[in-house]
């Protein structure tokens, strides 16, 4: 079987850095692919841009219109694939040119895993090695509690089955920052992931991409979403999550937590012994 890969890219305005994104994808060892560009409506040559590499590739396809952010860009993307597996890469990242082909012998061996996931290489905006990450996943509870730090899925190296998002849904739109984190953990919920040792792509982080400038927010974003999904665990292990939250944040926000406690401290006590003796409160009185 020789899986079809689909690649969704969405971009504004952004031509200079948007050719060796394309030309990553063209260059390719395996070819039985699509990529799939979403553009938000930009006036700085991108259309040219793209015009002039499809008479080349004819794997890629394009539209540009307005949207109303990155996600909705993204789910654009998703409705238009006809791949059997898919994956979001920036308009300034690139894919290494075996990437496909690790990713087709993944699907292959792997056929009804959610998602195949590799590692990266970061470089700065002169092209030069910053680092790689390796892909690592160990269960979905681990992935919820990202600040752990043990679970790393680089979004560009991470492919995702088209049965796991019939299943789980397409992105939120409204994520900004960490649409991929959210999707990742409503697909672990019914799906195993497949980690690869190999590095498949390239992603570039300095001024100017949204995981260096807009780090804070991506990280506010993430760990909202996390709390989201405590309850998806019973009391206790949802305790043990918390505690590690309040163990890992910085000591200033402990402080602010501590004293909140100690102001709600009482009356929580009183509602886990009337739950535990079985003892009604004051709403249930009848007297």
């Amino acid at each position: 079987m020789n899986p079809k890969i689909t690649i969704v890219t969405a971009t504004l305005n952004r031509a200079p850095v948007l050719k060796r994104c394309l030309d990553s994808v063209r260059n390719q060892r395996y070819q039985d692919y699509e990529h799939i560009v979403i553009d938000g409506g930009s006036t700085d040559g991108t259309v040219e841009l793209l015009q002039k590499h499809q008479k080349d590739d004819h794997n890629l396809k394009w539209i540009s219109e307005p949207d109303n952010g990155i996600s909705e860009a993204f789910n654009k993307g998703l409705e238009r694939m006809t791949g059997d597996c898919v994956a979001i890469l920036g308009d300034d990242d690139l894919y290494l040119p075996n990437a496909f082909a690790i990713i087709a012998a993944a699907v292959n061996d792997h056929p009804d895993a959610g998602l195949w996931s590799g590692g990266a290489e970061f470089v700065n905006n002169s092209g030069e090695h910053l680092g790689f990450t390796t892909a690592r996943f160990s269960n979905r509870r681990r992935l919820i509690q990202n600040w752990l730090g043990d679970v790393s899925l680089a979004a560009p190296s991470t492919f995702i089955s088209r049965h796991a998002i019939e299943k789980a849904g397409n992105f939120r739109e409204a994520d900004r920052f960490a649409m991929d984190y959210r999707h990742w953990i409503e697909i672990t919920r019914y799906f195993d992931v497949v980690v690869l040792p190999e590095i498949l792509s390239q992603v570039r982080y300095d001024e100017g991409t949204v995981s260096f400038s807009q780090r804070r927010l991506q990280i506010s974003e993430t760990l909202k979403i996390s709390r989201e999904y405590w309850n998806d665990y019973g009391t206790i292990t949802r305790l043990r999550i918390a505690a590690s939250y309040v163990a890992w944040l910085p000591k200033d926000m402990k402080g602010r937590i501590f004293h909140w406690g100690v102001k709600k401290a009482p009356n929580c006590i009183k509602r886990l012994r009337r739950r535990i003796l079985n003892l009604p409160g004051p709403q249930d009185s009848t007297t």
